[in-house]
């Protein structure tokens, strides 16, 4: 008879392990036998499928169901396809969402430190496999305590909390640095993202309720592979459904498909503002961040690294700190934009895809891409599931139009009687700008063209030209002018990858034209050795007199010509702060040049004629000279020294050409520190001081600001010079940004949506 405790339900267990471990797992379920007729559990097993039904789907909805998975760990368990990479999978999936808990079991020795599971605490205790147990019932007896304890632990609350690894119990409440750390890149993320683009986007104007399709044959669930046809077939989502509900139904791993203008990016923009709510809520919740693949097929490194490159460049996320947070899952990969890889590195970039999935078992992810190129590679992506947007219906359109009254009664009526026409305005994007364009116009030049592609090319250029003959803004362009440099900004961009445009992040390999580049690191070369001697030159001179200064003038003006070689582009250095931690790292150079001043300032007394207060050449000046220098190169040292620049997250800035700016801040305070220094030293008389002085600061301006800003500068011009793009680069952007051609992102600039950056990109400029 079972002697049933209390009014709870049994605790559902699923028994995942290899055909060879059946004895094994028969003498579990004797030691688990309490347990069951206590009614603390219910146990499933493969065999207990039932004679008629179907054996995968009878396997997959028990493992679905079961509120703890136990894994039998052994050599014939890792070797098996069906275990490792369909079962354990499902579990894992289940497991991180918190729906199941896994329990992996050590049966017999293997190699399992490596695996997805590794991080989850098993049985039995002290990690010894139960075959190698004096007395194996011991072990059995440790497995079924450990069993209790966790249905314990699942009875006590109303959901399955995630089994805590002993990496998560180290880590505990997250520090206050790291907590600020967190908040600051969680805003970062959102100012970008959420009010920089979706609260902005040109959809947003009347934002559309999409229809979703689940399409499960689009990924390479291990599940799916094995299911009958039938039941991989794409099915409607009810009205209504967000994609932020798809998303916590398939465990956090979904691909978004789409046609060209569906409204991908913007589920994905919705997906990522209700994930960043629920991070700046929970602190231990993983950050949503948007990486754009375009830039992937340039290194083609694994996902991993390249996430981590990704968070320093177009989040300036030290690669310390980002590397750290991709290893230990703390990100939310959101990536978009699959279909901007270039086609023959695509399959390539899906399987660096998988292998991420492989080795973050427990990370969600999420893919964005154009239907038509997912579909055409082989490769398919592991994914949970695929969610397809479709296109809008008529209702839906006519719906929409109804808002605007008469204004669009001439595009709704050419709508209704082309279907070609309508069928471009199932696209959220094209109907936006139909209704832009044409309010007030007819469509008669429009209906006339008969191919899709012309027809869209047609309506992009009537957009452009409606937009740049709006009334009530101030023409300070030709319409020939605005276009050209449009076109190559997009090509730009096109080429570089890039979805965001920052005029500080001008490089010199932008340059279209091999004579452009020579002639950039020509004329960067000559500007640097010029400043330089001219610096060095006059330092010399007032340290040693003519003499100095040519010397001077000589050995700046080679040092010059190294930077010039040696660093083509600079990277800005606009975010300088001081701290005792950058002091302590420049300790060795330190220990070098303060002793190196201190001895200048005794020499000066020996070799020169200076005296101190009157006391002459001798023992107590001298001690006073090297003191004073060591004091003043001490304080120089600590000041400067305590120094460090790193680029500024890019979601910081909030005026276009920012950070050029602080780097010339930055760059003139060094200026100001030397200069302040330099006259205490010529005060005291110390002559090969002010020319170490003047050597440091020289590095220090160069470092801190300087040279990239005349870097920037000189690319600015011959950009310029070109007629590739004008030279007051903020006021252009920011005219196009007022004639919804581009809009501000921070203190950058995007095009309102990528069909209208390939617009700009396929045109011919004379």
């Amino acid at each position: 008879m079972d002697e049933r405790q209390g009014a709870a339900p049994p605790i559902s267990i699923f028994y995942s392990y290899a055909l060879e471990d059946e004895e094994y797992r028969q003498r579990l379920e004797t030691h688990l036998s309490l347990l069951r007729r206590q009614g603390l559990i219910s146990t499933w097993h493969h065999y207990q499928v039932v004679a008629g039904t179907d054996r995968l789907q009878s396997i997959e909805s028990h493992l679905n169901t079961a509120s703890i998975i136990l894994l039998l760990i052994s050599p014939d368990f890792m070797a098996s396809d069906y275990c490792y990479s369909i079962e354990m999978q499902l579990a894992l999936e289940r497991h991180v969402v918190g729906s199941a808990r896994i329990i992996p079991v050590l049966l017999r020795p293997v190699d399992w430190h490596e695996a997805p599971f590794a991080h989850i605490q098993c049985l039995p205790r002290d990690e010894r496999p139960v075959a190698i147990w004096p007395d194996r019932d011991e072990a059995f007896v440790d497995i079924a305590r450990g069993i209790r304890e966790a249905i314990k632990d699942v009875h006590g609350s109303t959901e399955i909390p995630h089994l805590i690894s002993q990496q998560e119990r180290s880590i505990g409440r997250l520090s206050k640095q790291e907590s600020l750390s967190r908040q600051r890149f969680i805003k970062h993320v959102g100012d970008i993202w959420i009010t920089g683009m979706l609260e902005r986007s040109l959809q947003n104007a009347a934002l559309i309720e999409l229809g979703l399709h689940i399409q499960p044959d689009a990924v390479a669930n291990p599940w799916r592979l094995v299911m009958q046809e039938t039941q991989q077939m794409s099915y409607a989502l009810p009205a209504g459904t967000s994609i932020t509900q798809v998303y916590d139904d398939t465990g956090g791993n979904l691909l978004i498909l789409g046609e060209p203008g569906a409204g991908k990016t913007t589920l994905l923009l919705e997906l990522a503002r209700d994930l960043l709510n629920r991070a700046e809520h929970d602190a231990h919740y993983p950050m949503p961040t948007i990486f754009h693949l375009s830039s992937w097929a340039e290194k083609r490194q694994s996902l991993a690294a390249w996430l981590v490159e990704e968070l320093y460049n177009s989040y300036q996320v030290p690669r310390e700190l980002g590397s750290s947070w991709i290893m230990n899952d703390r990100v939310l990969v959101l990536l978009d934009g699959l279909d901007e890889v270039v086609s023959a590195y695509r399959s390539e970039c899906m399987e660096a895809i998988n292998k991420y999935r492989r080795d973050h078992y427990l990370a969600s992810i999420v893919v964005c891409s154009r239907r038509a190129e997912y579909l055409s590679q082989e490769i398919r992506l592991f994914l949970r599931t695929a969610v397809t947007v479709q296109p809008l219906t008529a209702s839906k359109i006519d719906e929409y139009l109804s808002v605007a009254g008469e204004q669009l009664e001439a595009v709704r009526v050419a709508l209704n009687d082309d279907e070609g026409l309508r069928e471009m305005a199932a696209m959220p994007l094209m109907l936006n700008i139909l209704t832009l364009t044409y309010q007030g116009k007819t469509l008669d030049d429009l209906i006339a063209i008969k191919s899709p592609e012309n027809r869209r090319q047609e309506v992009f250029k009537q957009y452009v030209d409606s937009m740049l003959t709006r009334r009530g803004i101030t023409e300070r362009y030709t319409l020939e002018q605005t276009k050209s440099w449009l076109v190559n900004l997009a090509r730009l961009m096109k080429q570089r990858g890039q979805m965001v445009f920052y005029i500080e992040r001008m490089q010199s390999k932008w340059l279209p034209s091999h004579q452009l580049r020579w002639l950039y690191r020509l004329s960067n070369i000559l500007i640097l050795t010029l400043f330089c001697i001219l610096l060095g030159g006059l330092v010399g001179y007032i340290g040693f007199g003519l003499i100095g200064g040519w010397i001077g003038a000589l050995i700046s003006g080679v040092t010059g010509v190294i930077t010039g070689l040696l660093l083509i582009d600079a990277h800005f250095s606009e975010n300088i702060t001081w701290s005792w931690i950058a002091v302590r790292q420049k300790i060795p150079i330190m220990l070098v040049l303060i002793p190196t001043v201190g001895l200048a300032g005794g020499l000066e007394i020996i070799l020169g004629d200076m005296t101190i207060d009157g006391l002459g050449v001798g023992p107590l000046s001298i001690l006073l000279g090297v003191l004073i220098g060591v004091l003043l190169s001490m304080l120089f040292g600590v000041l400067v020294g305590g120094l460090s620049a790193n680029m500024l997250d890019a979601q910081l800035i909030t005026k276009p050409n920012e950070g050029i700016r602080r780097s010339a801040r930055y760059s003139m305070l060094i200026i100001l520190f030397t200069v302040f220094f330099g006259i205490l030293f010529i005060i005291q008389g110390d002559r090969l001081s002010i020319v170490l002085l003047g050597g440091a600061g020289l590095l220090s301006v160069l470092n801190f600001g300087g040279l990239v800003c005349i870097q920037h500068f000189l690319l600015r011009t011959l950009f310029w010079c070109a007629d590739i793009l004008p030279w007051n680069l903020p006021r252009f952007l920011d005219y196009a940004h007022d004639r919804i051609l581009l809009r501000k992102v921070g203190g950058g600039y995007t095009f309102v949506h990528r069909l209208l950056l390939d617009y700009f990109a396929s045109l011919d400029v004379e």
